[in-house]
This record gives structure tokens, sequence and C-alpha cells, in this order.
């Protein structure tokens, strides 16, 4: 059977969440598609519950404990299909997911297709981003940088994606090593920014992303905050485009800010909203063609001291959070 979806979906002790991951994905309407579970060195019985799915489209992988984005680059390593996903071990997806993504992918032509993530915690669901099915062919990187990522459109996880295989591994598309850079995910998504030409967008809130209280970004919340600030200040120097360059920088403001209001009244935040890095990035939102609203709140926050810039975060910033 040729494989259209390689779906790629790494583990670490989710013995008691993985059999709903799993599943949706055996449902899936499209049947051409492979299942790749990098167990990342469980110590529990995750990969018993994978081996007990009896699906010939299952692959488990078992490798020591090395973080969830060297595991997705063994899964990609393994990948046959024309077009990889991924997902998390504790979320799922509808179950058409797939086919909708696939045939929009080949009718389109497009290096990535995206859906939008319904955010579902205590039975309450919040589905994001607001999309309209859009095709963008991709002449002005800038231009899209600032149209659909600033307006974080293109958001940055990589769960309600599937990618082009040949257009990964021609570009060497890859994930930094989880247990040195935070936000894996979104290193990846500025990696790519370059490379994109072809892009569809879908309306449909297919990956149904599960918030638990032992989330991702719960836990060392201010050592997260530096290496996300670390994070950017890496990719920016890796990005040839100036133009690109800059309007990442008013992402990286949008994004840092989002980082420090979670952990606002702690020393950790005061040492990132003195820090130089920072201020250019504000600076940059200012004058780089923002809209006027950020240009205001810019002007304020740089001209206010660390105090009142913390209370500004929490009036602009805790939505986000």
């Amino acid at each position: 059977m040729s494989v259209k979806v390689s779906i790629i979906v790494p583990a670490y002790n989710r013995g008691d969440k993985i059999s709903g991951c799993i599943q949706s994905l055996i449902d899936q309407t499209l049947k051409e598609i492979e299942i790749i579970v990098v167990d990342d060195g469980s110590t529990d019985n995750t990969a018993d519950v994978v081996s007990g799915f009896k699906d010939s489209r299952i692959k488990l992988i078992q490798t020591e404990n090395r973080g969830q984005g060297l595991a997705r680059n063994t899964g990609m390593d393994a990948a046959r299909g024309d077009y990889i996903g991924f997902v998390d071990s504790d979320d799922d997806v509808s179950c058409d997911t797939y086919k909708a993504m696939y045939d929009a992918a080949i009718k389109y032509k497009a290096d990535m297709v995206q859906c939008c993530t319904a955010f579902i915690k205590n039975n309450k669901v919040t589905v994001k981003p607001n999309l309209e099915n859009e095709f963008v062919e991709i002449t002005d990187c800038y231009e899209y940088v600032k149209k659909f990522l600033d307006t974080r459109k293109h958001t940055y996880g990589v769960c309600n994606k599937i990618f082009d295989a040949k257009f990964m591994r021609e570009n060497n598309l890859r994930f930094p090593d989880t247990k040195k850079v935070y936000c894996e995910d979104l290193a990846f998504n500025l990696y790519t920014l370059e490379k994109l030409k072809r892009v569809y967008f879908m309306k449909d809130s297919f990956y149904n992303y599960n918030i638990s209280d032992d989330g991702h970004f719960l836990g060392e919340p201010e050592k997260k905050l530096i290496q996300v600030c670390d994070l950017y200040d890496q990719t920016i120097d890796m990005i040839k485009n100036e133009k690109v360059k800059r309007a990442i920088k008013c992402d990286a403001a949008d994004r840092i800010l989002t980082f420090i209001t979670v952990v606002v009244d702690t020393d950790t935040a005061t040492k990132v909203l003195r820090s130089p890095s920072l201020k250019n990035y504000v600076l940059n939102m200012m004058l780089y063609e923002k809209t006027v609203r950020h240009s205001l709140f810019s002007i304020i926050f740089l001209l206010s001291p660390v105090r009142l810039r913390k209370r500004l975060l929490k009036i602009v910033y805790s939505r986000f959070i």
C-alpha cells in the first residue's frame, strides 16, 4: 500500500493517555496512512499499550529518552508518506482530518496545509485561530510573515499541519533538541518561513488539543521564558532575508511578552523586561509597519519603568495565556 500521510506520534510515559490518540488515527477515513509511534524512553507501559493495537499501519520505534524534538526527527527518518503530520500522544484528531488535509494538499500542490485547533480544558472548547479556507502562493516571504505569522494565523504548533515530505527533505527541515531548545515547534516553523511557497489554510478545527494541569508550558515557566528568548535570538541570526528578519522580530516581541505575562511578578520577568533584545524587538514592532494599536502600545511600553510595564502586560497580554 502506498502511504499518503505518515503521522508521527512521539510519546513519553503516556500509557494512560495514548489509547485515545491511537484510536483516533486508526479511525481516519483516509486509510492510506502509517502511524509511527516513537516511544521516547518511556518507563511505563506506553509500548505495551501501542503494541496492543492490532493494525499493520502502526509502527512502534523505541529509543532512549532524548526529548520530543529528536523523537519527531526519528519518526521523520522512518516516514514513507507523501505528506507528514504530527500528533501529540495525549491529543486526538477528528476522523476526516487527514483525508481533508491531504486532498487540499494535492489540489493546491501545497508545501503545508494547516487547520484550526480545538483547545479543550475542563470540557470547555476554544477554537484558534480564526481562519477561512484560503490558498496562499508566497511570492514575498516578508508579506506572508506579516499577514499570517504576526497575526497568529500561521500558528507555531506543528500538530495542526501536514507538510510535503519532499519539501521537508529538500530543505533539511528538522526539529531542534527539546532538551536544549524550548518550543521546538516554534523553532521548526521559523525555519520553514524562508522556504514555504504554497500554503493552504483550512477553517475546520480538526485537531483536538487536550490541556491538562501538567501541560508543556506550565512546568518551569521562568526557565522556559529564558529559553524562548534565546530561541528567537539564535533563529533570527540564522535568517538571511533582512525584511523577514525584521518581521520575525515583531513576532518575537509578541511571543516573549506573552511568556513574560505568565511569570510577570518574578525576578526573571524583570530581567527580561530590562534586556536589550526585548527593547530591540518592541522598538522594531513600533517602527516596522505594525498597526496603530501596536505602535501606541510600543511607545507607552518603552517609555515606562519596569513596574508600569508589568501592569501594562497584565492588562494587554493576559488574554493570550
